[in-house]
């Protein structure tokens, strides 16, 4: 292997300069970007009524319209026009009226520019039909999320080379953009923050250095612009911070002097916490206008139990669990003692990014982060975990024994294809969004159609007990299991409901309660509305 890498650069340095050196990591990341390009033409999802403006991306985008189609940032046409109500649900302040999406502006302001072209240009050439939720806007989107990733490989690509060969590097690329649950993210829900935020997060790293290197107005602001625009899109993704503290520079890494740098150059953080809040600027003067107060929590009863982390869940669960749906990512933990011996500074980022990046997506109370191929809120991490995986692709490489070398290259191929293969299930359906199990896994492994025995095994997560940090209650059932129970609930409803009855009259702490319910009601007709909603929540 090493002696086909050095012929490659050999004759790209003979064709090409001293340009041609690296040409292999170049060729392979134009072949990725082309390919997922290509992926993207041919699913054409943007044609799809319900596809790229879908689930959360409703909520990010929904800035847009307000102010550049309504003018009204009190969301007050979102009660006038069905087609909104029909696709998601915005809440009203109690005390102003305003309506306040879920979702913080960070989207929308990367979604901009995007946006802006289509409104203003591609729309009015095309006359399309659909409203804001036309095509041009949709493929704008898509064109966004294309030139992110492209940004984002670019820089991991541009990264690595200062401190890996070309062959690992190469590696490196195929296993973030092909081996892991990103494909999905970047050719199906293409609109997702995940592909920003890790383009951003690359982008903050290189300006990092630059700052390290040095630390005048320019290259302080922009990390401060950048930080504050990742944690806008992502409020968790505010752990980046440790790369101002642990991106390493040109020189040899040591904490203590980083900390003295940091002091030293006061100046310059103070300049990056202005351009953090300039970023947040508008998101705070929005809260403020619409509900009072300059932070407004907008989740609700949802939030993290950092007390109660469900790490293994959130890693190997069958449901949903990080790495049984992107086991490439295991090559990042297997990378830290390689990178410890021989990238000290390397070690410290990525051991610290991952600890965190675990610690606050397993403490969230839906830790499986509702439907999706895998665990997508490890995405925005990919960047930086990618140190860890190029580090053992190095070693690999490197190892005098061709027998390893081409055992790694296998096995690796060969969970590429496995994940690629997965989201096509994921696509056919064959892997469910959010209820697999260890059975359905087993039943699905390598199937190409979708049987109906396939659903059985399946298991619906009870979000009403996540929410409280409840997981895995006694009441979640396989879907076989509740077909069965259904039925019989069926079968012997009447028998129920005298039952129910006759518990309800022989308990007059109960009835109380029943009738409390019910106060405009008579006995018998509260009875009965207890009755039939005890057995809908059985029947459920």
């Amino acid at each position: 292997m090493k002696k086909l890498v050095d012929g490659i650069d050999r004759i790209s340095e003979f064709f090409f300069g001293k340009a041609g050196k690296n040409l292999l990591s170049l060729v392979t990341l134009w072949l990725v970007f082309i390919s997922i390009t290509g992926i993207n033409l041919k699913t054409r999802e943007w044609e799809n009524p319900i596809r790229i403006i879908q689930d959360d991306v409703h909520l990010y985008y929904i800035y847009l319209p307000a102010v550049f189609v309504h003018h009204d940032l009190t969301f007050g046409f979102f009660q006038e026009e069905p087609d909104y109500q029909r696709k998601f649900w915005l809440s009203a302040h109690p005390e102003t009226g305003v309506r306040i999406p879920k979702m913080s502006m960070g989207m929308a302001m990367v979604y901009a520019p995007f946006f802006l072209v289509a409104h203003y240009f591609v729309m009015p050439l095309t006359g399309a039909a659909g409203g804001v939720y036309a095509i041009p806007y949709k493929v704008a989107l898509v064109v966004a999320s294309l030139l992110y990733l492209l940004l984002g490989l670019w820089l991991l690509r541009k990264l690595l080379l200062s401190y890996f060969g070309e062959a690992a590097v190469s590696i490196t690329l195929v296993v973030v953009a092909f081996g892991t649950n990103m494909l999905w993210y970047v050719t199906h829900e293409p609109a997702m923050s995940h592909i920003f935020s890790f383009a951003l997060i690359l982008l903050m790293a290189v300006q990092t250095q630059r700052w390290l290197a040095k630390p005048g107005i320019k290259q302080s602001l922009l990390p401060g612009l950048l930080f504050g625009l990742i944690v806008l899109i992502r409020p968790t993704n505010i752990i980046f911070g440790m790369i101002i503290l642990f991106m390493p520079g040109k020189a040899v890494y040591r904490f203590r002097e980083r900390v003295q740098f940091i002091l030293s150059n006061y100046r310059g953080l103070i300049i990056m916490i202005a351009g953090f809040l300039m970023v947040w600027a508008p998101q705070l003067v929005f809260w403020k206008f619409a509900s009072g107060s300059w932070f407004y929590y907008t989740y609700g009863e949802e939030g993290f139990f950092f007390g109660n982390p469900q790490v293994f869940s959130s890693l190997f669960s069958w449901r949903k669990g990080w790495l049984v749906y992107t086991p490439l990512m295991l090559l990042a933990f297997a990378g830290l003692p390689l990178l410890y011996r021989k990238q000290r500074g390397l070690f410290n980022l990525t051991a610290i990014m991952l600890v965190l990046l675990v610690w606050v997506n397993a403490s969230w109370w839906c830790w499986w982060f509702g439907g999706s191929f895998g665990n997508r809120a490890y995405i925005d991490g990919y960047g930086i975990f990618a140190f860890g995986v190029a580090a053992v692709a190095q070693a690999m490489l490197t190892q005098r024994f061709r027998l390893l070398r081409a055992a790694f290259l296998l096995i690796t191929g060969f969970f590429v294809f496995l994940s690629a293969f997965q989201q096509w299930q994921y696509r056919q359906g064959i892997i469910h969004y959010d209820a697999m199990t260890r059975a359905a896994y087993s039943d699905a492994f390598f199937e190409t159609t979708l049987r109906p025995d396939l659903q059985g095994s399946l298991v619906d997560p009870d979000y009403a007990p996540g929410v409280k940090g409840i997981y895995y209650p006694p009441h979640e059932i396989s879907k076989a299991e509740r077909q069965k129970r259904n039925y019989r609930i069926l079968i012997n409803r009447p028998y129920l409901e005298e039952y129910l009855k006759n518990s309800a009259g022989n308990d007059p702490a109960l009835m109380r309660r029943i009738l409390a319910a019910s106060p405009q009601t008579d006995t018998a007709a509260a009875l009965e509305k207890w009755v039939d909603d005890k057995i809908t929540r059985m029947w459920k």
